[in-house]
C-alpha cells in the first residue's frame, strides 16, 4: 500500500531516457487509465509528462470496483484524453467548433477558451482539468469565435458559459 500512495510522485518523478515510467508496480491492484482498465503494462508506456491526474483508491475501491478494487484501484487520466474529452463535449454544442476541428484537426494550443468570461489556460494542467471537469449538463452555449488577428498562434476562441 506504500507504493500506492507514492505512485503519483514516482510516475512523475522517475523517467527513463525514453521519458517513461521507470517504477515497480504491484499486480494486484485495479488499473483505469483514460476511464478503461489497463495492464501495469500499459501504465508502464505512459509518459510521465503525459499525465494529467493518478488518483489512488483504497477503501472506497472495493464499494466502486467490486472484487477487483479489493486491493486498491489507480485511476490515471493524461492530458491528451482529458482534451479529446472535453472537445466532444464543447463540439455538441457548436457546429462551428466540429466543423473547424474536422477540418483543421484537434490541436488545441490553437485556442483561447473563456469560461463564464474568464480565460482559462488550456496550456496548464490547472487549466485542462478545469475544462475536462466542466459537466455537459451544467453547460448552456458554446460559442465559437474566430477573429485572432492574422499570424496570431490563437485560431480562435472558445466561449462557454454555463447554466446559472
Amino acid at each position: 500500500m506504500i507504493l500506492l500512495l507514492c505512485l503519483p510522485f514516482a510516475l512523475r518523478a522517475q523517467s527513463t531516457n525514453q521519458g517513461h515510467a521507470n517504477v515497480s508496480l504491484p499486480d494486484n491492484v485495479l488499473y483505469i487509465v483514460d476511464g478503461k482498465e489497463g495492464t501495469k503494462d500499459a501504465l508502464k508506456a505512459i509518459s510521465p509528462n503525459d499525465v494529467l491526474t493518478v488518483e489512488v483508491l483504497k477503501e472506497s475501491a472495493k464499494a466502486k470496483y467490486g472484487e477487483r478494487g479489493a486491493n486498491g484501484v489507480v485511476i490515471i487520466t493524461t492530458k491528451p484524453y482529458a482534451v479529446k474529452h472535453y472537445q466532444e463535449v464543447f463540439r455538441l454544442f457548436s457546429d462551428d467548433l466540429e466543423s473547424w476541428l474536422t477540418s483543421h484537426g484537434a490541436d488545441d494550443a490553437q485556442f483561447h477558451y473563456y469560461v463564464d468570461g474568464e480565460e482559462v489556460q488550456n496550456a496548464k494542467d490547472d487549466g485542462i482539468l478545469k475544462l475536462y471537469h466542466l459537466d455537459k449538463d451544467k453547460i448552456e452555449n458554446v460559442t465559437f469565435v474566430q477573429d485572432e488577428p492574422e499570424g496570431s498562434k490563437y485560431s480562435a476562441k472558445i466561449k462557454i458559459e454555463t447554466k446559472k
